[in-house]
């Protein structure tokens, strides 16, 4: 098998579970993208930006995620005490319910996906996705658009 085979075969593989996930979690009324968002909201409030960088999404990215968790109740925006030009984004109780839920369905889904791996292969898998990640995150180039960032 070609590599470049692989390397499809694994983003089709990514791309499939995506979307098993995101059918999932409609019943909560969020995405995957969305319960990333709430989840690094759970220990605390942060400020925009620092959500785009910790989850590595463009921050107009963020704003539409953000702008669409708070008119569904999930998020609060409110002002920065220590920067009076910052704002921070808070998760709201609905929020954390919501969070809570929808870590509970992606774990059942997820639990259904790898249903078939015996526990040995799942780790197999681990091991071998964490090379691959290591050696993809060594090959990275500056970002044309941002050049203290890499893509």
């Amino acid at each position: 098998m070609e590599t470049t085979d692989l390397a499809d075969e694994l983003v089709e593989c990514v791309t499939r579970i995506r979307r098993v996930l995101d059918s999932r979690l409609q019943v909560h009324g969020v995405s995957v993208a969305r319960t990333r968002v709430l989840g690094a909201l759970a220990d605390g409030p942060a400020r925009q930006a620092v959500l785009a960088e910790t989850l590595e999404l463009a921050p107009r990215t963020i704003t539409e995620a953000v702008d669409a968790l708070e008119r569904d109740g999930l998020v609060r925006r409110a002002a920065d005490p220590d920067d009076r030009r910052a704002w921070l984004v808070h998760l709201t109780a609905a929020g954390r319910r919501t969070y809570q839920a929808a870590l509970t369905t992606r774990r059942q889904a997820v639990d259904q996906v790898f249903a078939d791996l015996t526990s040995e292969q799942q780790a197999a898998l681990s091991t071998q996705l964490h090379r691959l990640r290591e050696r993809a995150a060594a090959m990275t180039v500056p970002s044309l658009t941002h050049p203290d960032r890499t893509v």
